[in-house]
């Protein structure tokens, strides 16, 4: 009988130290393996192209859109084709916008 409980014993610590040393061991690995947070600048670089009134290359701040960055060069000049451009757009860091100028232009 006392051999019988010494065996129940020694299982049942047996188990729990098997079940506390995983428990350890998933701990320390969802830690050290966790990924990194992902930062976004707090300004991006676009170079703004083509038929703006200063195209050239402008700083603004992280989220903004096409629309601002147009807007940085100073707007649209007179002929620009505004048809292909979604004004909502987000830009990215080191982004090229294009505006161009229609391909047939009206006759005067």
């Amino acid at each position: 009988m006392i051999k019988n409980f010494f065996y129940w014993l020694f299982t049942s610590l047996s188990a729990i130290l098997v079940l506390y040393l995983s428990l350890q061991l998933v701990h320390y690995y969802d830690a050290k393996f966790r990924p990194a947070a992902i930062i976004s600048p707090a300004e991006i670089t676009v170079y703004v192209s083509g038929s703006v009134a200063r195209p050239g290359v402008y700083k603004l701040s992280s989220g903004s859109h096409i629309v601002d960055a147009i807007n940085a060069a100073g707007g649209l000049s007179s002929n620009a084709d505004v048809s292909s451009i979604n004004f909502t757009d987000p830009v990215a860091d080191l982004m090229q916008i294009v505006v161009y100028e229609p391909k047939n232009p009206p006759s005067p």
